[in-house]
């Protein structure tokens, strides 16, 4: 065991000093045996330096994409601790470790937090996408929906229900639809927006009326989800409103535009972004705006060497 990864726990155990967040990069890909040792050691860390601590990783990871806390967010989801759980299942966001299937769907089942629960039901979401796109066992995938779809049905928590459906706006089951249009049509903001939110999600295009005509809606909450539901849909119809919303009093409908137009692509897109990039002197703004730009030139360059590819397929058929 590296000394230094002792001497840095022992500091983090010691309940007269803070911990020192300048030396956390160090916790980062921790082997088999210092996470073992971590873990040994995890009980004798006070809940709030805990749960200060998982949290401080989990801004730390999200600043630095070489830093990866992958093995220490793992053993604490099953800390006493619900705080410390939720926030170790968002530090996992971006983890694709299918392993992780059948902790969540325990955790959905029977963790004592319904927050807990909803973070568990939203992070089964990405795995859910993965097995639309990808290789995973169709029992597995058939055994995250099932999973999801009973608590929606079951939950009475609106919150879990709602994570629930989100999830299963990835999913290609026709009953999703249903449960889709039910909330979307229910009357209720947020049942409505995490149906915008699925819908975005479904790669689905008879969403495209409800997703345009909520662009449009009198909520900055219900703009900002069909902005970014438009985008992921690729509506190029929704093209002028969102350009319309470069002008929202709200930010982040602002930001959410911005985004989903450099998702949409094509000459206009680039332009409108282009000239807006010209008129920006806010620095994480033009940043955005910058990030939406580059991912305009792949998303345009990506379309051009399919028209390409396809021309080249038409002339060799000819």
């Amino acid at each position: 065991m590296p000394e230094r990864i002792e001497e840095l726990l022992k500091k983090i155990i010691d309940q007269d000093n803070p911990i020192p967040l300048e030396r956390l990069h160090e916790l980062s890909d921790l082997d088999s045996d210092q996470t073992a040792f971590f873990r040994q050691k995890w009980g004798l860390v006070s809940l709030i330096k805990r749960r200060s601590l998982i949290k401080e990783l989990g801004k730390l990871a999200d600043k630095n994409i070489d830093l990866t806390f992958e093995a220490i967010n793992k053993f604490v989801l099953d800390d006493q601790d619900p705080d410390v759980r939720q926030i170790a299942i968002n530090n996992l966001w971006e983890s694709e470790d299918t392993t992780l299937i059948h902790t969540y769907i325990h955790v959905l089942q029977s963790d004592s937090s319904h927050e807990v629960r909803a973070a568990a039901a939203s992070a089964l979401g990405s795995f859910v996408l993965i097995a639309e796109t990808e290789d995973i066992s169709p029992s597995i995938k058939h055994e995250m929906e099932e999973a999801l779809l009973h608590s929606f049905h079951s939950e009475e928590d609106e919150t879990i229900r709602r994570s629930c459906l989100e999830s299963l706006g990835y999913s290609s089951r026709t009953e999703v639809e249903s449960l889709i249009l039910e909330a979307y049509d229910s009357g209720e903001e947020e049942r409505k927006k995490s149906a915008l939110l699925a819908m975005g999600r479904s790669a689905n295009e008879i969403w495209h009326v409800h997703v345009l005509s909520e662009l449009h809606s009198p909520y900055p909450h219900l703009r900002y989800v069909a902005a970014a539901a438009a985008g992921e849909l690729e509506i190029r119809e929704a093209l002028e409103d969102l350009i319309e919303l470069f002008e929202d009093v709200n930010r982040d409908v602002k930001h959410a535009a911005i985004w989903s137009i450099s998702q949409i692509g094509g000459s206009p897109a680039t332009e409108a972004i282009a000239a807006l990039f010209d008129l920006s002197d806010d620095e994480e703004e033009t940043q955005l705006i910058q990030d939406a730009l580059d991912n305009l030139a792949f998303v345009n360059g990506t379309r051009d060497m399919f028209l390409f590819d396809s021309d080249e397929i038409e002339d060799d058929l000819s």
